[in-house]
């Protein structure tokens, strides 16, 4: 366990008066193999991205019109860089691994 892993910890279970939030069932788009770990299992951008637009979509009186998109450019941009990098037939491990 890394350092900051264990100073995570250490801050989470220092603070169990903290409320928490679900957001709803998501299929994460991360190009990262996360072994053992359901579609849904987020990276953080993306759990961010999807928390702030259930946010807006239930609390805010305006339609959403795309105000926190930008949040995924960087997600994007290597996504993309990622993909065209596997292309030429190769298959990304986190996407081989995961059940049809």
């Amino acid at each position: 366990m890394s350092h900051l892993t264990k100073a995570f910890f250490i801050l989470c279970f220092s603070l169990p008066g903290l409320q928490k939030v679900e957001i709803k069932k998501h299929t994460t788009m991360f190009w990262r193999h996360q072994q053992n770990k359901p579609e849904s299992y987020l990276s953080t951008i993306e759990a961010i991205y999807y928390f702030m637009r259930e946010y807006h979509d239930l609390f805010e009186m305006t339609p959403y019109t795309g105000q926190y998109d930008d949040l995924l450019f960087l997600f994007k941009f290597m996504y993309r860089k990622i993909r065209f990098e596997y292309e030429k037939g190769k298959v990304l491990k986190a996407y081989e691994n995961r059940p049809k």
